[in-house]
């Protein structure tokens, strides 16, 4: 496990960086992601009928479902190595008055939430995620 871009009500997606340890791909860096079906979309390149997927979420969530959708990609270690150091810059960014009443009250240039969210989404699209997979979650009300 290499990163975690943290899912957020704001992003409605979380993401996970990790490098394989084994013999098999060791310069290989592999970005998995999953959120909210309208949130991940434009982050996803599709390899299957748009309308078919779109048909099929529309489906589900009438249902009662909550959609999610599953992106990857597989990056050589390069890509990470040259993104680390801006990641760990803004997740170790200490909690200010800036981001007070985040997001409603927050001061954009100086909020460290926003600076995270920013950096995440460049990474997540930058990473070119291929489409995964879809999901229909039942949300049991207790």
């Amino acid at each position: 496990h290499v990163a975690t871009m943290g899912f957020t009500s704001k992003r409605a997606r979380v993401s996970v960086v990790y490098q394989r340890m084994d013999q098999g791909v060791p310069n290989t860096i592999h970005v998995m992601s999953k959120g909210q079906d309208t949130v991940m979309l434009p982050l996803i390149k599709l390899d299957v009928d748009e309308d078919e997927l779109l048909g099929n979420l529309k489906n589900m969530s009438t249902n009662g479902l909550r959609t999610l959708l599953c992106g990857y990609s597989d990056l050589d270690a390069e890509w990470w190595a040259t993104r680390k150091d801006a990641y760990e810059k803004v997740i170790h960014m200490d909690a200010s008055p800036a981001s007070e009443g985040h997001p409603e009250k927050c001061k954009k240039e100086a909020c460290e939430k926003c600076a995270q969210h920013y950096l995440f989404e460049q990474l997540e699209k930058d990473a070119k995620l291929q489409y995964l997979g879809a999901i229909g979650l039942e949300g049991k009300i207790n």
